[in-house]
């Protein structure tokens, strides 16, 4: 190795150290064996060509290596162009697709996409209207369950055509739970993935009857489709045609933004107080209903998740201080609030939170910061270190959507936290699914042996309240306990 980095150096000395040593080898053949000076002449011609020979050489070699080096630097350039354009092109295509997400669930006709095994992925806001259920008691359930046993057998054969790979479409009369039926045409095509057929695309249209101008409006519960028809008309105009970061900078300096707090509730020991979790909504936002959250990836596109995440807690602090001032016996509760990724990185936040709480007075005990568990695993040490800076000020942690993949609790000891919030697709599921129950009640033990509190996210029903009654999951939350409301009303 060492005489490989000498040779290296050494070698663009080679020519001259080569002439050195053919000069002094004719020096040395004249004065040590008397040559004549024919001989003389002859071997300086030949040390003439060799010089010659070697300086050519040498000089192809700088030559070629000038023109790689060339080379090398145009196409680091061209690397680096393609980089720029790549990142360009996933930040354009993120924003494409909440665009598009945005659009299909403001569609005023029912949209849904479905898995192989027939179960419902997504259904549009027009679809859980006329089902009159939330996304939560829609997503993860078989379309059987969902549309009827009616409504699914005029379906079948299409279903059977579009899972083989060929797009159906079928007329029948659409069937509510509730009110009369009405004519309808349903599309199904099929999602081709590797000559396979991944899952399917469904979109049910109201049929025009012969010599109508145009097709009935499918009748779901309340005005969804004025507020499709306004969110679809203010996503596509507003939004478009100003700057999103500069609109989002404008709300945070003028407060338009507006906290919403959902219920914890304990489930079995009542003498534990509730806790609330604090949300986040734009007051345009709310005042023109659309889908919540819809500024998020913008948000997180300008890099503004941090910034929302200090307004979030410097206005709940302010709430709280207000609050304790109007009612000195009031006896408040945990609030959680979340915190994005990017905030995770900033080393800053920690003693921001502290400085707030000793401004306003409030136990820092009473704030608790939630973590999703996909952000823990990008960067493990990063979320411990986070976690323990802000227990290390008093405030407590909570791992969010724990066991939505493979279960590990490696990462309950590597990260600090008092909280895990079970993930939905269990809550949802163990009910039914064995192997559901089996994550939900492993989790539920090892948390207890860690001295964690465990929280049941999406309790949608009383069947799934009830079904926690015998299980040991310390609180519960969803819209079957409360849906969210202004923090005000607390």
């Amino acid at each position: 190795m060492a005489l490989r980095k000498l040779a290296r150096r050494l070698r663009p000395f080679a020519v001259a150290l080569a002439v050195l040593v053919l000069i002094a080898a004719l020096l040395a053949a004249i004065f040590l064996t008397e040559l004549a000076w024919e001989w003389v002449i002859f071997l300086s011609g030949i040390l003439t060509a060799a010089v010659l020979s070697l300086a050519s050489r040498s000089a192809g070699m700088e030559w070629r290596l000038t023109r790689r080096a060339a080379q090398l630097a145009q196409c680091r350039e061209r690397l680096a162009g393609e980089q720029a354009a790549h990142r360009h092109a996933q930040a354009g295509l993120a924003s494409a697709h909440g665009r598009f997400d945005l659009l299909v669930d403001s569609l005023p006709m029912l949209y849904a996409y479905l898995g192989p095994e027939r179960h419902i992925r997504f259904a549009n806001r027009a679809f859980r209207q006329w089902a009159g259920l939330k996304a939560d008691q829609i997503e993860h359930w078989p379309l059987k369950d969902i549309l009827g046993e009616h409504n699914h057998e005029a379906l079948a054969g299409a279903l059977a055509a579009a899972a083989a790979g060929m797009p159906k479409a079928v007329a029948f009369r659409l069937a509510p739970a509730q009110g009369p039926s009405q004519p309808v045409t349903a599309s199904l095509l099929p999602h081709r993935v590797d000559d396979g057929v991944e899952g399917l695309f469904l979109l049910i249209v109201p049929t025009v009857a012969e010599g109508a101008a145009e097709a009935p409006p499918i009748a779901f519960a309340g005005e969804a489709q004025d507020l499709a028809a306004e969110a679809m008309a203010e996503q596509l105009t507003d939004w478009e045609d100003e700057d999103d970061g500069a609109r989002l900078l404008a709300a945070l300096e003028h407060d338009e933004f507006a906290l919403y707090c959902q219920p914890i509730v304990p489930v079995a020991d009542r003498n534990r107080p509730p806790c609330h979790e604090v949300l986040i909504r734009l007051r345009e936002e709310e005042q023109k209903l659309l889908p919540p959250g819809s500024f998020l990836p913008t948000a997180e596109r300008y890099g503004l998740l941090p910034d929302i995440d200090r307004w979030v807690t410097r206005h709940l602090l302010a709430w709280l201080q207000r609050r304790a001032a109007l009612d000195p016996a009031w006896q408040p509760t945990l609030f959680s609030v979340n915190l994005a990724n990017a905030t995770l990185a900033d080393t800053g936040f920690p003693d921001f939170v502290q400085e707030a709480t000793r401004q306003r007075g409030i136990d820092p005990a009473m704030l608790c910061f939630e973590v999703f568990e996909v952000d823990m695993l990008h960067d493990r040490a990063r979320a411990a270190r986070a976690s323990a800076a802000l227990r290390a000020i008093g405030c407590r942690t909570a791992l969010v959507g724990f066991g939505r993949n493979r279960v590990s609790f490696d990462l309950l000891k590597a990260v600090p936290v008092d909280f895990v919030k079970i993930d939905s697709s269990i809550v949802l599921a163990f009910q039914r699914d064995p192997v559901a129950l089996a994550k939900l009640k492993a989790i539920t033990r090892v948390c207890r042996t860690l001295g964690i509190r465990t929280i049941a996210e999406f309790v949608e029903s009383n069947e799934i309240w009830e079904g926690l009654q015998a299980l040991d999951v310390d609180y519960a939350q969803g819209f079957g306990i409360g849906a969210p409301r202004p923090l005000d009303d607390i």
